[in-house]
């Protein structure tokens, strides 16, 4: 039978994007997070993040999860990441629902980490849309609702992320949340093979036995489509 991602178990992972057009006065302190000197990147960012620049405590809260020129300290990593979430700053959001879902400088609290992806996937975060749907198919923190899964799949999937592509195509051949549809799935498979994932290479192994060669035709043509809507 084919697979998706392990049980659609959720991948929960921290993101760090310093962008490259950062203003100053935090453009010295990219420089310095580059050059690795973490220290004083940490006390310029410190000093924007005190006052109230939410990319500044986004980033310092980075640097207090894995511990970059100061020790590791998850209770500091959510304080900087809740101050930036607060503000609207969709990867703070992201990385403030990733410690709740995993429980680190909080208690886990999967309905807590819900509320925040689904802030950080309004604003079209990937991963935050990724992780919202993986809730919605899982129940966790949120009631089961393979419709609600499949819609942020589609967001996620459409944004090129590959494991949102491997379990929407496992949405379309199981036929919840949406119509059965074997050349959709096999579609999405392909998308997501293509951005190396091994399972739906697998998936697509297994599923191809089951398919005539036009539609396996069909859903290239498919995948083709959905490819060009994502560029």
């Amino acid at each position: 039978m084919p697979r998706c991602i392990p049980a659609m178990i959720t991948c929960f992972l921290l993101v760090l994007m310093v962008t490259q057009s950062i203003a100053e006065p935090l453009d010295d302190a990219l420089g310095s997070y580059q050059s690795g000197n973490y220290q004083q990147a940490i006390d310029q960012w410190t000093a924007e993040a005190n006052n109230g620049n939410a990319e500044a405590q986004y980033i310092l809260g980075f640097m207090y999860t894995y511990g970059q020129g100061i020790p590791i300290d998850y209770d500091a990593a959510v304080k900087w990441y809740r101050l930036a979430a607060d503000q609207g700053h969709a990867k703070a959001q992201y990385n403030l629902g990733v410690m709740y879902a995993n429980g680190e400088g909080v208690e886990q609290d999967f309905k807590t980490s819900a509320a925040w992806f689904l802030n950080a996937a309004e604003q079209g975060h990937p991963r935050a849309q990724y992780n919202l749907g993986v809730q919605y198919a899982n129940g966790q923190g949120l009631a089961q609702d393979y419709t609600l899964a499949a819609k942020w799949f589609a967001e996620a999937a459409g944004q090129s992320n590959a494991n949102a592509q491997n379990n929407l195509g496992w949405l379309y051949f199981k036929g919840s949340g949406v119509q059965q549809d074997n050349v959709e799935a096999y579609a999405y498979w392909l998308l997501a093979a293509a951005n190396e994932s091994e399972s739906a290479e697998q998936n697509l192994a297994m599923i191809k036995d089951q398919m005539t060669e036009a539609q396996i035709a069909e859903a290239r043509r498919r995948a083709e489509q959905l490819n060009n809507k994502a560029e």
